[in-house]
C-alpha cells in the first residue's frame, strides 16, 4: 500500500515537474521572440521616419520656385550701358529673355542688341557668340568674362596635363580672334595666356607650324609643334595629328576604353569619347577632355 502511495506521489510530482518545464519553455520562446522582433521593428518606424522626411523635403524643395530675374535692374543696368536702346526694345527683349530662348531675339528688330541684352540677362558669355558684329562680340564677352577672369585663369593653370589646360585657355579666350584684341587684359600673365591661346588655335587652324614659335610659354610652344609631327604613336589607325584635333588620347588605342579602337570608332561614325554617334567637333572636344586627366 505505501508503495502505491510513494508512487502516485512520484508521478504526480513528475507531472507537476514536465508540466512546469512545458510552460517556462513556451514563455522562455515568446520572450526571446519579442526582444528578436523589437529591433526591427524600431528599424522599420526609423526607415519610415526617414521615407516621409525625404518626401517632404522633396516635396517642400519642388514647391520653391528660383527667384526670378530681377528685370527692372537689368533694364537700368543695360539702358545705362547701351543708351540708345528704347523701352519698347527693353520690354520685347526682356519678354524673350523670360522665356528662356536666346533664338527669339532673331524675330527682333535689333537681333544683336537683342542677344547682347539676353547674355547680360543671363550672365552667360557663351551667347555672346549669336552675336554677328564682331565689335559687339567683343563688348558682350568683355562685360561678362572680366568679371570671373582670375579664377578661370588659375583653373587653367591648375590643369595637369598641357592638352587639358590649352583647351581650358581656348573656352576662355574663344572670343579673342586676334592678339591685339588681348589688351583687353591688363593683367600680364592673363595678357600673354591669351596671346598664346590666339597663336595655338590661329596655328592649328591654318596648319602653320611656324606660328608655334611666337608662343611664349614653353609648354606651350612644345605642344603645339608636336601637333605637327607625323606619326601615330599608338598605332591605332589615326595620326597624333588627328588625335590633337579631335582631343583623343594619341597615346592610346581606345581613348574611352569601350573596347573600340579610336580610328575604327571614327571611321563607323561613333564616338571615341563616349557612347553614340560621333558628335559634332565642339562638342567632341568637350566630351574628349574628360579622358585628359
Amino acid at each position: 500500500m505505501k508503495r502505491k502511495i510513494i508512487l502516485l506521489i512520484i508521478v504526480a510530482i513528475s507531472s507537476l515537474l514536465i508540466f512546469l518545464i512545458f510552460y517556462w519553455s513556451q514563455n522562455a520562446k515568446e520572450s526571446l521572440n519579442t526582444k528578436t522582433n523589437t529591433p526591427n521593428q524600431v528599424v522599420q518606424v526609423r526607415n519610415n521616419k526617414l521615407t516621409t522626411s525625404a518626401t517632404t523635403k522633396k516635396e517642400s524643395d519642388s514647391d520653391i520656385d528660383v527667384a526670378p530675374l530681377d528685370f527692372v535692374a537689368i533694364n537700368q543696368d543695360f539702358k545705362s550701358k547701351v543708351p540708345r536702346v528704347s523701352e519698347e526694345q527693353l520690354t520685347i527683349f526682356s519678354s524673350v529673355a523670360q522665356k528662356g530662348d536666346v533664338h527669339g531675339c532673331h524675330d527682333t528688330s535689333d537681333s544683336d542688341l537683342c542677344v547682347y541684352y539676353y547674355s547680360r540677362a543671363k550672365k552667360a558669355d557663351d551667347i555672346c557668340s549669336h552675336i554677328s558684329n564682331p565689335n559687339q562680340i567683343l563688348s558682350c564677352y568683355n562685360d561678362l568674362v572680366l568679371i570671373d577672369i582670375q579664377s578661370e585663369f588659375e583653373k587653367c593653370n591648375a590643369e595637369k596635363f598641357i592638352d587639358a589646360k590649352v583647351d581650358c585657355f581656348n573656352r576662355i579666350y574663344w572670343a579673342i580672334e586676334i592678339t591685339d584684341l588681348c589688351s583687353i587684359f591688363q593683367k600680364d600673365d592673363i595678357y600673354q595666356a591669351c596671346v598664346d591661346s590666339v597663336n595655338i588655335r590661329t596655328a592649328t587652324s591654318q596648319s602653320n607650324k611656324l606660328l608655334c614659335s611666337s608662343i611664349n610659354k614653353k609648354d606651350i610652344r612644345d605642344f603645339c609643334e608636336s601637333i605637327f609631327v607625323v606619326g601615330d604613336f599608338d598605332k591605332d589607325g589615326l595620326t597624333d595629328l588627328e588625335e590633337n584635333n579631335m582631343r583623343t588620347n594619341p597615346y592610346k588605342v581606345d581613348t574611352d576604353g569601350d573596347t573600340f579602337s579610336d580610328s575604327a570608332e571614327v571611321s563607323d561614325g561613333y564616338n571615341p569619347c563616349g557612347d553614340g554617334k560621333l558628335p559634332a567637333p565642339e562638342l567632341l572636344l568637350e566630351l574628349c577632355a574628360q579622358f585628359a586627366n
